[in-house]
């Protein structure tokens, strides 16, 4: 196991030296490929924790720098149209306005 290469991977991704060292030995020493799949592991686990689709875990993750915490609270606190209508287009209308409940209630 190169170190220079460890050290090269935990200064690009903040990650555990153990994560390190199984990332680069999947991978053979392919940094660019640890990271890929550091960061496509956390998109799923975004999605799952979420209930969304990866996509929108993907879009979230991204604009939130990367960071898994404030990605997953993003999502929580977006809101949520429920209509009946064809044109799913918000209108300015009397109607209810639901979002998640946070732990503090």
């Amino acid at each position: 196991m190169d170190l220079e290469k460890i050290k090269i991977l935990r200064n690009k991704i903040s990650i555990p030296l153990n994560i390190a060292i199984e990332l680069l030995k999947k991978h053979d020493n392919d940094i660019l490929a640890c990271e890929k799949e550091y960061h496509n592991n956390n998109v799923k686990e975004i999605s799952k924790i979420t209930v969304c689709e990866e996509e929108i875990a993907r879009e979230n993750y991204i604009f939130c720098n990367y960071d898994k915490a404030k990605a997953i609270d993003k999502i929580n606190s977006r809101q949520i149209i429920i209509t009946i209508r064809k044109n799913k287009a918000p209108k300015n209308e009397i109607g209810f306005v639901l979002w998640p409940e946070n732990t503090n209630g």
